[in-house]
């Protein structure tokens, strides 16, 4: 975990430097005012790196004090998620409040108590990799969801134009996956077979379905022409499904 250290005193900023070695924190940078701080982290950003997991840092600074420095924080949407904790020997509630509002999650009054920030330090850098862990995990979901409804289209029938015949469809699902489907077959020199399917419910497991359906059709609707044998043999199939799952829920086909 890296960690920021701001302040305009030298004096601070080795304390707070001699607190974090104690307690087996290797991984940080000083810098002397908020404005180093935020040409360092857009730096950091810049290139592609996660600039910081924490940042400790004094209220009253010149140039730009601790409050301005959490607002431009905020502000940027690759800074946002660090937490701030405030170090600061201002005891104005007000003051605390503003810089809460301004987005520090925390602060720490001066002197600083070792044990108390050590502790506050821990807790944000448990709620940082938490974060950062959902984040990561819900940019994963999101690239299989995509994938998932790639592919999901990839089975449906592209535009058919010969002869006198054209077929073609439009495809908007409500959600990134669903449950419906289309699609249409040659049979022989004379006839095309065409299917629409309007899956119960919507998400993945729908298109799962949707999916195992589809795996199953061309077969199914070139082998057996009447729809009636269409539909029996499909029913089948579900039935198939449903007995090998019993938490899927069984779907009926009728025509």
């Amino acid at each position: 975990m890296n960690i920021a250290i701001v302040d305009d005193n030298p004096v601070n900023l080795m304390v707070i430097e001699k607190i974090l070695k104690s307690a087996g924190y290797d991984s940080f940078w000083k810098a002397a005012s908020a404005v180093e701080m935020m040409q360092r982290l857009t730096e950091y950003a810049d290139g592609g790196k996660v600039p910081v997991d924490l940042i400790l840092m004094d209220m009253m600074m010149p140039e730009m004090d601790g409050i301005e420095a959490c607002r431009r924080i905020q502000q940027d949407e690759r800074l946002k998620d660090i937490p701030v904790i405030i170090v600061t020997a201002l005891g104005d509630s007000n003051k605390l409040a503003e810089a809460m509002e301004a987005g520090a999650m925390d602060y720490v009054m001066k002197p600083v108590n070792k044990i108390e920030l050590i502790a506050r330090i821990r807790s944000a850098l448990r709620l940082k990799y938490e974060k950062d862990w959902h984040k990561e995990n819900d940019a994963r979901i999101r690239e299989e969801l995509e994938l998932a409804r790639q592919v999901q289209g990839s089975v449906l029938s592209p535009p058919l134009k010969k002869d006198r015949l054209e077929i073609s469809a439009a495809y908007y699902p409500s959600f990134e996956l669903a449950g419906d489907f289309y699609a249409w077959y040659r049979i022989d020199e004379d006839r095309h077979g065409v299917i629409i399917l309007d899956m119960m419910g919507h998400g993945i497991s729908s298109s799962l379905v949707c999916m195992f359906i589809s795996s199953v059709m061309q077969d199914t609707i070139t082998r057996f022409v009447s729809p009636e044998f269409v539909v029996t043999e499909l029913n089948r199939y579900m039935n198939q499904l449903n007995h090998k799952n019993p938490s899927v829920i069984l779907q009926r086909f009728i025509c």
